[in-house]
Protein backbone atom coordinates (compact mmCIF):
# COMPACT_ATOMS: atom_id res chain seq x y z
CA UNK A 1 0.00 0.00 0.00
CA UNK A 2 2.66 2.41 0.40
CA UNK A 3 4.57 1.41 -2.56
CA UNK A 4 1.28 1.95 -4.28
CA UNK A 5 0.85 5.34 -2.74
CA UNK A 6 4.28 6.46 -3.74
CA UNK A 7 5.32 5.29 -6.49
CA UNK A 8 1.91 5.18 -8.48
CA UNK A 9 3.71 7.38 -11.15
CA UNK A 10 6.93 5.37 -10.96
CA UNK A 11 10.24 6.66 -10.25
CA UNK A 12 13.44 7.06 -11.79
CA UNK A 13 15.51 4.48 -9.56
CA UNK A 14 15.00 2.29 -6.86
CA UNK A 15 18.54 3.07 -4.51
CA UNK A 16 19.63 1.25 -2.09
CA UNK A 17 18.39 -2.19 -2.11
CA UNK A 18 21.79 -3.85 -1.05
CA UNK A 19 21.90 -1.93 2.66
CA UNK A 20 18.74 -4.21 3.34
CA UNK A 21 20.69 -7.55 2.54
CA UNK A 22 23.99 -7.28 3.50
CA UNK A 23 25.53 -10.12 1.30
CA UNK A 24 22.69 -12.35 0.29
CA UNK A 25 22.08 -12.48 -3.22
CA UNK A 26 18.96 -14.59 -3.47
CA UNK A 27 17.32 -12.12 -0.89
CA UNK A 28 18.82 -9.40 -3.18
CA UNK A 29 17.70 -10.50 -6.39
CA UNK A 30 13.95 -11.35 -5.09
CA UNK A 31 13.49 -7.90 -3.79
CA UNK A 32 14.83 -6.55 -7.10
CA UNK A 33 12.67 -8.44 -8.92
CA UNK A 34 9.52 -7.45 -6.70
CA UNK A 35 10.55 -3.80 -6.99
CA UNK A 36 10.50 -4.88 -10.59
CA UNK A 37 7.18 -6.26 -11.05
CA UNK A 38 5.31 -3.70 -9.15
CA UNK A 39 5.69 -0.68 -11.48
CA UNK A 40 5.29 -2.89 -14.59
CA UNK A 41 1.55 -3.97 -13.27
CA UNK A 42 1.00 -1.42 -10.85
CA UNK A 43 2.55 1.97 -11.95
CA UNK A 44 0.77 4.46 -14.09
CA UNK A 45 3.01 4.08 -17.10
CA UNK A 46 4.78 1.12 -15.94
CA UNK A 47 8.29 2.54 -17.20
CA UNK A 48 10.84 0.82 -15.44
CA UNK A 49 13.16 1.92 -13.23
CA UNK A 50 17.08 1.62 -12.89
CA UNK A 51 18.24 -0.47 -9.47
CA UNK A 52 20.84 1.60 -8.82
CA UNK A 53 23.44 0.94 -5.86
CA UNK A 54 26.82 2.43 -4.71
CA UNK A 55 29.91 0.69 -5.28
CA UNK A 56 30.81 0.34 -1.44
CA UNK A 57 27.19 -0.99 -0.66
CA UNK A 58 27.25 -3.54 -3.59
CA UNK A 59 30.71 -5.11 -2.22
CA UNK A 60 29.47 -7.71 0.38
CA UNK A 61 27.58 -8.77 -2.46
CA UNK A 62 30.20 -8.91 -5.49
CA UNK A 63 32.87 -9.49 -3.36
CA UNK A 64 36.20 -6.92 -2.06
CA UNK A 65 38.37 -7.91 -5.14
CA UNK A 66 35.44 -5.79 -7.68
CA UNK A 67 34.69 -3.18 -5.10
CA UNK A 68 35.44 0.20 -7.39
CA UNK A 69 38.28 2.55 -5.88
CA UNK A 70 38.89 5.31 -8.20
CA UNK A 71 42.62 5.53 -6.37
CA UNK A 72 43.51 2.45 -6.90
CA UNK A 73 42.61 2.40 -10.28
CA UNK A 74 45.08 5.82 -10.72
CA UNK A 75 47.92 4.22 -8.80
CA UNK A 76 47.61 1.35 -11.30
CA UNK A 77 48.22 3.69 -14.50
CA UNK A 78 46.64 1.04 -16.40
CA UNK A 79 43.56 1.98 -18.87
CA UNK A 80 43.34 -1.26 -20.48
CA UNK A 81 43.46 -3.17 -17.21
CA UNK A 82 40.69 -0.65 -15.72
CA UNK A 83 38.68 -1.30 -18.63
CA UNK A 84 39.06 -5.33 -17.80
CA UNK A 85 38.42 -4.78 -14.24
CA UNK A 86 34.59 -2.80 -15.43
CA UNK A 87 33.75 -5.51 -17.78
CA UNK A 88 34.39 -8.07 -15.16
CA UNK A 89 32.59 -5.64 -12.30
CA UNK A 90 29.70 -5.04 -14.92
CA UNK A 91 29.04 -8.38 -15.80
CA UNK A 92 28.65 -8.65 -11.99
CA UNK A 93 25.83 -6.18 -11.54
CA UNK A 94 24.50 -7.46 -14.42
CA UNK A 95 24.27 -10.91 -12.58
CA UNK A 96 22.26 -8.86 -9.60
CA UNK A 97 20.16 -7.31 -12.19
CA UNK A 98 21.50 -3.43 -10.99
CA UNK A 99 21.78 -1.08 -13.98
CA UNK A 100 23.08 1.88 -12.52
CA UNK A 101 25.86 2.56 -10.26
CA UNK A 102 26.80 5.52 -8.11
CA UNK A 103 30.54 6.22 -9.30
CA UNK A 104 33.37 6.46 -10.25
CA UNK A 105 34.19 9.08 -8.21
CA UNK A 106 36.34 11.66 -10.29
CA UNK A 107 37.74 13.91 -7.16
CA UNK A 108 41.16 15.06 -8.19
CA UNK A 109 42.86 15.15 -5.04
CA UNK A 110 44.39 12.67 -3.08
CA UNK A 111 43.21 14.20 0.49
CA UNK A 112 39.61 13.01 -0.79
CA UNK A 113 40.85 9.67 0.44
CA UNK A 114 38.27 6.74 -0.58
CA UNK A 115 36.71 9.55 -3.06
CA UNK A 116 39.89 10.40 -4.65
CA UNK A 117 40.68 9.70 -8.44
CA UNK A 118 44.30 10.69 -8.10
CA UNK A 119 46.28 13.47 -7.81
CA UNK A 120 46.30 14.71 -11.60
CA UNK A 121 43.19 16.03 -13.62
CA UNK A 122 44.43 13.93 -17.27
CA UNK A 123 45.14 11.24 -15.01
CA UNK A 124 41.74 11.08 -13.56
CA UNK A 125 40.35 11.41 -16.92
CA UNK A 126 42.38 8.49 -18.53
CA UNK A 127 40.85 6.46 -16.41
CA UNK A 128 37.25 7.48 -15.88
CA UNK A 129 37.46 7.12 -19.94
CA UNK A 130 38.64 3.26 -19.27
CA UNK A 131 36.22 2.62 -16.53
CA UNK A 132 33.31 4.18 -18.61
CA UNK A 133 33.68 1.93 -21.46
CA UNK A 134 33.92 -1.16 -19.77
CA UNK A 135 30.39 -0.11 -18.28
CA UNK A 136 29.01 0.31 -21.69
CA UNK A 137 29.40 -3.02 -23.16
CA UNK A 138 28.74 -4.52 -26.22
CA UNK A 139 25.24 -3.48 -26.23
CA UNK A 140 22.62 -1.78 -24.75
CA UNK A 141 21.26 -5.01 -22.57
CA UNK A 142 24.73 -5.54 -21.29
CA UNK A 143 25.12 -1.77 -20.06
CA UNK A 144 25.12 -0.62 -16.74
CA UNK A 145 25.25 3.08 -16.44
CA UNK A 146 27.54 4.53 -14.32
CA UNK A 147 27.26 8.02 -12.76
CA UNK A 148 30.90 9.97 -12.30
CA UNK A 149 30.36 11.46 -8.25
CA UNK A 150 31.72 14.61 -6.74
CA UNK A 151 30.85 17.32 -9.50
CA UNK A 152 33.17 19.35 -9.36
CA UNK A 153 35.73 20.08 -7.35
CA UNK A 154 34.41 17.71 -4.21
CA UNK A 155 37.97 17.59 -2.99
CA UNK A 156 38.43 20.77 -2.21
CA UNK A 157 35.63 21.18 0.67
CA UNK A 158 36.44 22.80 3.73
CA UNK A 159 34.37 23.42 6.60
CA UNK A 160 32.88 26.86 6.97
CA UNK A 161 34.92 28.82 10.28
CA UNK A 162 32.76 28.95 13.01
CA UNK A 163 29.66 26.28 11.75
CA UNK A 164 28.56 23.56 14.19
CA UNK A 165 27.70 21.46 11.07
CA UNK A 166 30.76 19.39 10.82
CA UNK A 167 29.94 18.74 6.51
CA UNK A 168 32.47 20.20 4.90
CA UNK A 169 30.55 22.69 1.84
CA UNK A 170 32.45 25.16 0.82
CA UNK A 171 35.03 25.92 -2.11
CA UNK A 172 36.73 28.79 -2.90
CA UNK A 173 38.64 28.75 -6.39
CA UNK A 174 38.94 30.08 -9.43
CA UNK A 175 37.41 29.74 -12.49
CA UNK A 176 40.44 28.83 -14.89
CA UNK A 177 41.22 26.41 -12.04
CA UNK A 178 37.84 24.80 -11.91
CA UNK A 179 37.34 24.27 -15.27
CA UNK A 180 40.94 23.29 -16.72
CA UNK A 181 41.94 21.01 -13.41
CA UNK A 182 38.74 19.92 -11.48
CA UNK A 183 36.20 19.57 -14.16
CA UNK A 184 38.73 18.20 -17.16
CA UNK A 185 38.33 14.00 -16.17
CA UNK A 186 34.30 14.87 -16.78
CA UNK A 187 34.86 16.66 -19.91
CA UNK A 188 37.58 13.61 -20.87
CA UNK A 189 34.61 11.16 -19.81
CA UNK A 190 31.90 13.34 -22.15
CA UNK A 191 34.18 13.39 -25.03
CA UNK A 192 35.79 10.04 -25.03
CA UNK A 193 33.30 7.68 -23.58
CA UNK A 194 30.24 9.40 -23.53
CA UNK A 195 29.25 10.30 -20.04
CA UNK A 196 25.54 10.34 -19.71
CA UNK A 197 25.36 11.03 -15.34
CA UNK A 198 26.92 12.65 -13.13
CA UNK A 199 26.18 13.51 -9.23
CA UNK A 200 26.76 16.76 -8.32
CA UNK A 201 28.15 17.71 -4.86
CA UNK A 202 26.41 18.86 -1.74
CA UNK A 203 28.81 21.58 -1.45
CA UNK A 204 29.33 25.27 -2.02
CA UNK A 205 31.30 26.95 -5.05
CA UNK A 206 32.40 30.75 -3.96
CA UNK A 207 29.26 30.69 -1.75
CA UNK A 208 26.95 29.58 -4.39
CA UNK A 209 25.40 25.92 -3.54
CA UNK A 210 26.38 23.94 -6.44
CA UNK A 211 22.72 21.74 -6.95
CA UNK A 212 20.83 25.24 -7.74
CA UNK A 213 23.72 26.65 -9.42
CA UNK A 214 22.80 27.99 -13.37
CA UNK A 215 26.29 28.75 -13.74
CA UNK A 216 27.83 25.55 -12.17
CA UNK A 217 25.59 22.83 -14.11
CA UNK A 218 24.87 25.10 -17.06
CA UNK A 219 27.49 27.26 -17.86
CA UNK A 220 30.13 25.10 -16.81
CA UNK A 221 28.88 21.31 -17.47
CA UNK A 222 26.74 21.59 -20.02
CA UNK A 223 27.70 24.61 -22.53
CA UNK A 224 31.39 24.48 -21.89
CA UNK A 225 32.24 20.89 -21.30
CA UNK A 226 29.53 19.74 -23.65
CA UNK A 227 27.28 17.63 -21.90
CA UNK A 228 23.26 16.33 -22.70
CA UNK A 229 23.29 13.66 -19.95
CA UNK A 230 21.78 13.17 -16.77
CA UNK A 231 22.50 15.85 -13.82
CA UNK A 232 21.63 13.98 -10.35
CA UNK A 233 21.45 15.26 -6.72
CA UNK A 234 23.77 13.99 -4.03
CA UNK A 235 21.24 12.46 -1.23
CA UNK A 236 19.91 15.50 0.50
CA UNK A 237 21.37 17.93 -1.98
CA UNK A 238 18.10 19.75 -2.68
CA UNK A 239 16.68 19.97 0.86
CA UNK A 240 19.94 21.10 1.79
CA UNK A 241 19.20 24.33 -0.24
CA UNK A 242 17.05 25.04 2.83
CA UNK A 243 18.46 23.34 5.65
CA UNK A 244 22.30 23.81 5.48
CA UNK A 245 23.09 26.29 2.63
CA UNK A 246 19.94 28.61 3.61
CA UNK A 247 19.30 29.88 -0.11
CA UNK A 248 15.84 28.89 -0.09
CA UNK A 249 13.02 30.05 1.90
CA UNK A 250 11.22 25.90 1.81
CA UNK A 251 11.58 23.14 -0.14
CA UNK A 252 9.48 24.23 -3.05
CA UNK A 253 11.96 27.11 -3.55
CA UNK A 254 14.98 24.57 -3.61
CA UNK A 255 12.92 22.28 -5.88
CA UNK A 256 12.47 24.77 -8.05
CA UNK A 257 15.90 26.38 -7.99
CA UNK A 258 17.54 22.69 -8.81
CA UNK A 259 15.38 21.88 -11.11
CA UNK A 260 15.66 25.31 -13.19
CA UNK A 261 19.48 25.31 -12.72
CA UNK A 262 19.45 21.58 -14.43
CA UNK A 263 19.08 19.17 -12.05
CA UNK A 264 16.49 16.68 -13.36
CA UNK A 265 16.77 13.45 -10.40
CA UNK A 266 16.35 14.45 -7.14
CA UNK A 267 18.32 11.29 -5.23
CA UNK A 268 16.75 9.37 -2.35
CA UNK A 269 14.49 12.13 -1.30
CA UNK A 270 11.13 13.83 -2.11
CA UNK A 271 11.43 17.21 -2.84
CA UNK A 272 10.48 17.10 -6.15
CA UNK A 273 7.49 14.05 -5.90
CA UNK A 274 6.40 16.23 -3.07
CA UNK A 275 6.87 20.07 -4.79
CA UNK A 276 6.69 20.37 -8.07
CA UNK A 277 3.28 19.12 -9.20
CA UNK A 278 2.00 22.06 -6.91
CA UNK A 279 4.87 24.36 -8.46
CA UNK A 280 3.98 23.72 -12.22
CA UNK A 281 0.03 24.00 -11.12
CA UNK A 282 0.33 27.52 -9.58
CA UNK A 283 3.04 28.38 -12.67
CA UNK A 284 5.77 29.03 -10.16
CA UNK A 285 7.88 26.62 -12.93
CA UNK A 286 6.98 26.14 -16.41
CA UNK A 287 6.29 22.87 -17.54
CA UNK A 288 8.38 23.20 -20.51
CA UNK A 289 11.25 22.98 -17.58
CA UNK A 290 10.02 19.90 -15.97
CA UNK A 291 9.63 18.26 -19.06
CA UNK A 292 13.18 19.13 -19.98
CA UNK A 293 13.98 16.97 -16.88
CA UNK A 294 11.32 13.79 -17.69
CA UNK A 295 13.21 13.81 -21.34
CA UNK A 296 16.71 13.51 -20.31
CA UNK A 297 15.74 10.22 -17.42
CA UNK A 298 13.66 8.90 -20.54
CA UNK A 299 16.08 9.29 -23.02
CA UNK A 300 18.96 7.52 -21.06
CA UNK A 301 16.88 4.81 -19.79
CA UNK A 302 16.37 3.81 -23.52
CA UNK A 303 19.76 4.34 -24.67
CA UNK A 304 21.25 2.59 -21.65
CA UNK A 305 18.97 -0.79 -22.40
CA UNK A 306 16.44 -0.57 -19.64
CA UNK A 307 13.75 -0.55 -22.13
CA UNK A 308 15.02 -3.38 -23.66
CA UNK A 309 15.79 -5.49 -20.31
CA UNK A 310 12.03 -4.81 -19.42
CA UNK A 311 11.01 -6.01 -22.45
CA UNK A 312 13.03 -9.55 -22.24
CA UNK A 313 11.76 -9.73 -18.59
CA UNK A 314 7.94 -9.24 -19.56
CA UNK A 315 8.17 -12.05 -22.19
CA UNK A 316 10.12 -14.35 -19.85
CA UNK A 317 12.82 -14.97 -22.67
CA UNK A 318 15.36 -13.56 -24.42
CA UNK A 319 13.80 -11.57 -27.58
CA UNK A 320 15.15 -9.66 -30.51
CA UNK A 321 16.35 -6.01 -29.49
CA UNK A 322 13.58 -3.17 -29.20
CA UNK A 323 13.44 -1.04 -31.88
CA UNK A 324 12.45 2.08 -29.63
CA UNK A 325 16.41 1.84 -28.81
CA UNK A 326 19.02 4.02 -30.87
CA UNK A 327 21.79 1.93 -32.45
CA UNK A 328 24.31 1.34 -29.78
CA UNK A 329 28.08 2.79 -30.73
CA UNK A 330 30.94 2.86 -28.91
CA UNK A 331 31.30 6.82 -29.64
CA UNK A 332 31.23 9.56 -27.02
CA UNK A 333 27.88 10.76 -28.53
CA UNK A 334 26.23 7.50 -28.16
CA UNK A 335 24.48 7.80 -24.61
CA UNK A 336 23.86 11.70 -24.82
CA UNK A 337 22.97 13.14 -28.56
Amino acid sequence: EKLAAELGNGCAAFTGVADFVVADVEAYRNIVAELTEFLASHSRLRIPAWICETPLSLEPLVGVELTVHPLAMAASFAPAQVTHFASRYRSACRDLAVDQILGPSLAVDVQAGRFSAGADAYLAGRMAVAFLRGMRGDSPADCVLACAGGFVAQSLQAAEPGSADSDKIRVRIGRRELREVYAEPYAAAIREAGLAAVVVADLTIDGVPTVGAREVLGDLLRDNLGYRGLVISVEGGIRNLVERHRVAGDLSEAAIAALTAGTDIDLTDSCFREELPVAVADGSVSEETLDRAVRRVLQCKLQSGLFDRAAVADAGEVTEQSTLTPPFEASAASLHE
